[in-house]
């Protein structure tokens, strides 16, 4: 079982929180969207656990999270 703390957050709130979270099950890997680096083509195996988050404004998500066609 792997542990993947996966983010949208352009200030770093949202990635402080996810990191949190993700790190309450040990060790974790980190994908970051807003990285133009990020692997994104990931395959995730039954019992993996991934913990996705993006910054929420008003209710809403993000706008350039939903934008970013690696999501």
């Amino acid at each position: 079982m792997s542990t993947y703390a996966i983010y949208f957050s352009p200030t770093n709130g949202t990635q402080n929180v996810v990191k949190a979270l993700a790190g309450e099950f040990g060790d974790y890997k980190e994908v970051d969207l807003c990285s133009r680096e990020a692997d994104t083509d990931m395959t995730f195996a039954q019992g993996d656990v991934c913990i996705v988050a993006v910054p929420s404004y008003g209710g809403r998500g993000s706008g350039g999270a939903a934008k970013n066609e690696r999501l």
